[in-house]
């Protein structure tokens, strides 16, 4: 892809986030999933179970919200197994 169409889809992006709330709740679901599995993988050898209970009930809070959001667009979970 030439420099010019990797800038219009850069663009295309923000301008996604910016007017589209459900596209920016999914991006920062996406970060948060990101925190909490390094969390998990910081508790996990201290076996800190509780701490590990917290974030991954977080983890499964966050990824029913995503899934909720992907039906919005049309896309379930089994969509992206394929």
């Amino acid at each position: 892809m030439s420099k010019s169409g990797s800038q219009l889809n850069i663009s295309i992006m923000k301008e996604a986030l910016d007017t589209d709330p459900q596209i920016s709740r999914m991006a920062d679901i996406l970060e948060q999933l990101r925190d909490l599995n390094q969390l998990i993988k910081l508790h996990l050898p201290r076996e800190n179970k509780f701490m590990l209970k917290q974030y991954e009930f977080r983890k499964a809070k966050f990824l029913q919200e995503l899934k909720e959001i992907l039906l919005v667009y049309e896309v379930s979970v089994e969509d992206l197994a394929t």
